[in-house]
């Protein structure tokens, strides 16, 4: 998948055809996004975003069958930080044990305006999008 943003022009992209590692961002805001995990039909994709004052990651989750964005619908979430964290989530959404939040204050249309391949995580300044 190429850049799908020039200039000032921004086009939506389709989230079913995100793949792992894939950098992604969202009309709303200009943090990058990298995807962590992805379900084999399409439906969900996990999200991480470095927040590198906590050292925890931000995440959403992408539901393309509901269209939306958000967190998970725990009040507390089980973790997001690490590939088997991001495994066992995604086993959780796959078999219904978690979805994406339905609160009108979390969860939002999904409007992906940016996609970036995958990076080198050796080469220097890999992760400076994700």
């Amino acid at each position: 998948m190429r850049e799908m943003t020039t200039g000032s022009a921004r086009t939506a992209v389709d989230a079913t055809a995100l793949e792992m590692g894939h950098r992604v961002q969202f009309a709303e805001s200009r943090r990058w996004w990298r995807v962590r995990a992805t379900s084999g039909d399409g439906r969900f994709a996990i999200l991480t975003s470095p927040f590198n004052l906590r050292r925890v990651p931000y995440y959403t989750i992408l539901d393309t069958e509901r269209g939306v964005r958000g967190p998970d619908d725990r009040i507390f979430c089980s973790g997001y930080e690490d590939d088997s964290d991001i495994a066992d989530r995604m086993r959780e959404l796959i078999a219904g044990d978690i979805q994406v939040s339905r609160r009108p204050s979390k969860c939002v249309e999904t409007r992906i305006v940016a996609v970036l391949p995958p990076t080198d995580r050796h080469t220097p300044g890999a992760d400076s999008a994700g």
